[in-house]
């Protein structure tokens, strides 16, 4: 044990030393992306070494906004806090823009603003509001310019037209090349120039006002250096199609994702046969029915590989194309999606991917289903169906020989594990019903003369709902109902040895909302041996692995 003497040299030796120069700024930096804002603030008042690693990070993102919304009801305190909280969100930009060591710091900028008096206010309050505007929005654009690396701004507003004066000073900005707009309202539809992002993302899934639709393009901003776009808008997705088509080829976009109506579906394709890049797109459509009748050139999205989606546009754009995964979302309204499969199939065998990664994520997985998807996909690797309902599979004796045998103890185990880790396993088999679907799936293709699922198949995931989740759990082995079939974890490790016999590549095998955030998942590790884990088991870079 060191003495005193020793303590108090050692703390004299280390309390000379500067910490900040141990370890390289880059390194410090590693870490300090670790720290939430309130350690950043902590950490800058330290040294000043800290405080200029810490200062990139609390002056990378900035937000800019205004309030103004007067009521009748409002006293006026309330109104003067508004107006004194805009004033002081203009004094924090302009100090800010001005700083030399600051400005180049900021990355991104949130604005936000609101300027909404009825006509009830007191004539003084509102027009101290409306003379609020103008310094408002050039505060912005005057200090813009300022930010010299500013990457992204992401505006926020639903109950004004969005103003010409920012759109001009955003044309405007050499580096921007995010731009993400939420509820907005284009009044001007033409500006010159026109902003040129990398990626542009419009989302007005909550408000979508269209202040004027008598314009047919939404020509502010250019495809030339577009990669990603993301368009979640009735009002404006096919303005911005037209505006997009007209100008050319759209060379560099890889990334479409858009939520549009059904009768738009022309505008989007003649956009889609000049992207010679696109490797994903999503579509939602706004309401089922029937897909207008247009094709796409042969030719046209070479390199595409990920579809999600209507059935009828997957259908369209599969066929010839290096497609490797499809997400079919139907809109049929139909419980029988067996003519539906017998459609879509055939255009999804004649992807050049191959098609390897499938989810139809409201088919339910049936004997005839998992028969049309080996015939039409053999080299299928991934698979995600909705989960059996009871009785779907035949209950073939597959594992009669465990049958009768009770649960193995200790030594006499002939699956290698020992008392403790199946007692581990059966507290996870608590969702008894749950288990059961895939048991008769795993009974049912292995029982069969031929490969009922696709020989090199890797993984399966059932998805279910949380009701049935909710329902599953309510169930111990003692109150199954008399007709389920009371699967033992001696059971399910021997059907699953048994399963990769003919399917040496299958590896994973889950059920739950979504497979990233299964319920339950049987994976196989290294070795070959079979683990159960629960959502709870999962770790965040496991989950990621997934």
């Amino acid at each position: 044990m060191p003495s005193d003497r020793d303590t108090d040299l050692y703390a004299r030796e280390m309390g000379d030393r500067n910490y900040s120069t141990v370890l390289p700024y880059d390194v410090w930096r590693e870490c300090f992306l670790l720290l939430n804002r309130k350690e950043h603030k902590t950490l800058s008042l330290t040294c000043v070494s800290f405080n200029d690693i810490c200062l990139s990070f609390l002056f990378e993102e900035i937000t800019y906004s205004c309030s103004i919304y007067f009521r009748k009801s409002h006293d006026t305190l309330l109104i003067d806090d508004m107006l004194n909280a805009a004033q002081r969100s203009m004094d924090r930009l302009r100090s800010l823009a001005r700083d030399a060591k600051l400005a180049p710091l900021v990355r991104k900028c949130t604005l936000w603003y609101t300027f909404n008096i009825t006509s009830a206010v007191d004539p003084y309050y509102a027009q101290k509001g409306r003379d609020l505007y103008d310094p408002f929005i050039d505060t912005f654009t005057a200090c813009l310019p300022s930010f010299l690396n500013m990457k992204a701004v992401d505006l926020m507003h639903s109950d004004s037209k969005m103003d010409k004066r920012i759109l001009a000073a955003l044309a405007s900005h050499p580096k921007l090349e995010k731009v993400f707009f939420r509820s907005v309202r284009f009044g001007v539809h033409v500006t010159k120039p026109r902003m040129t992002p990398v990626e542009l993302v419009i989302n007005n899934r909550e408000s979508d006002v269209n202040p004027n639709s008598s314009s047919k393009v939404l020509d502010i901003f250019s495809g030339e250096r577009l990669e990603t776009l993301k368009i979640w808008s009735l009002a404006y997705a096919p303005k911005l199609f037209r505006s997009l088509t007209k100008q050319g080829p759209s060379k560099c976009l890889t990334s479409i994702s858009v939520f549009m109506k059904l009768e738009n579906i022309p505008e989007f394709y003649a956009f889609l046969a000049l992207c010679p890049a696109l490797t994903r797109i999503e579509v939602e459509l706004n309401r089922p029915g029937i897909v207008p009748a247009h094709s796409i050139p042969a030719k046209a999205l070479p390199r595409l590989t990920y579809y999600s989606g209507p059935e009828e546009i997957a259908k369209a754009l599969t066929p010839g194309r290096p497609v490797k995964k499809v997400h079919v979302h139907y809109r049929r309204r139909t419980f029988s999606r067996q003519s539906v499969m017998e459609d879509i199939l055939p255009s999804f065998a004649q992807s050049i991917g191959p098609l390897s990664f499938l989810i139809l994520d409201q088919t339910k997985c049936t004997p005839d289903t998992l028969t049309l998807i080996s015939a039409h996909l053999p080299r299928l690797t991934k698979l995600h169906l909705l989960s059996p309902e009871e009785n779907t599979f035949p209950k073939d004796d597959l594992i009669g020989e465990l049958d009768n045998t009770p649960e193995p103890q200790g030594g006499e185990n002939p699956l290698f594990m020992t008392c403790h880790e199946l007692h581990s396993l059966e507290r996870k088999l608590n969702h008894i019903m749950l288990h059961t679907r895939y048991m008769d799936i795993l009974n049912w293709s292995t029982s069969r003369s031929g490969r009922a699922l696709p020989s090199g198949l890797e993984s399966l995931h059932l998805i279910v709902d949380s009701m049935a989740l909710v329902k599953s759990s309510r169930y111990d082995r003692s109150e199954m109902p008399p007709h389920q079939r009371k699967y033992t974890t001696g059971d399910v490790l021997f059907a699953l040895k048994t399963f990769v016999v003919d399917y040496p590549s299958f590896q994973s095998l889950s059920i739950g909302q979504e497979e990233e955030y299964s319920n339950f998942r049987w994976a196989k590790d290294a070795d070959g041996a079979w683990n159960l884990y629960s959502y709870t088991d999962l770790t965040p870079d496991f989950r990621e692995q997934l």
